[in-house]
């Protein structure tokens, strides 16, 4: 039997969640078991206390051939981080709708990964300004990250920025950040 496109996609999320997991635990301290692949959000998982959470994630995207890349993004291939923002926030929006409307029981407890393909944390950075994290309570999500795979072939592993809540607010290098990329 062949695989459809939503298996692939469902295939794809599932190693994509397992970067943000381990990230996850890096930044926070706190072990995320996925319990279930869904639908809306795109997971159901467990956090150390035994909360029941909901994680959806979220490709926030300029060049959508930059995702199928088999290399990192290099920096004459990074979008603009101001734009990237935008649709940031444009995503941010879209899926606070679509929460309130579908998840179900899940609706006040999701955590929202902003996914970046082609524009790493690093070049984002300066444009992300404290006086903004008020901004992001003001979704039902539990919590917000902006997550960089742009070079998780490299190094095997993503890097996190905090956006909500404010105890989560900044940068999580990736564990190891003087080691070399590919080994």
């Amino acid at each position: 039997m062949w695989a459809t496109n939503d298996d692939g996609k469902k295939h794809s999320e599932q190693i994509e969640m397992n970067f943000f997991t381990e990230a996850y635990e890096h930044a926070t301290g706190m072990e995320l078991t996925i319990l279930y692949s869904i639908e809306s959000p795109d997971f159901l998982c467990r956090k150390d206390n035994n909360d029941i959470v909901g994680v959806e994630l979220t490709k926030v995207i300029i060049d959508y051939d930059c995702v199928y890349k088999v290399t990192d993004v290099t920096p004459e291939d990074e979008a603009d981080p101001i734009r990237i923002l935008d649709e940031a926030w444009s995503a941010i929006e879209i899926k606070d709708a679509k929460r309130k409307k579908l998840y179900g029981e899940l609706k006040d407890k999701t955590i929202l990964v902003l996914q970046l393909h082609d524009c790493p944390l690093e070049s984002l950075m300066p444009f992300i300004h404290e006086n903004t994290k008020s901004d992001y309570s003001s979704t039902g999500f539990i919590e917000i990250w902006l997550a960089d795979y742009t070079r998780n072939e490299a190094y095997g592993d993503i890097e996190l920025f905090g956006l909500h809540p404010e105890k989560y607010w900044g940068f999580s290098k990736r564990p190891g950040p003087d080691r070399k990329p590919f080994g």
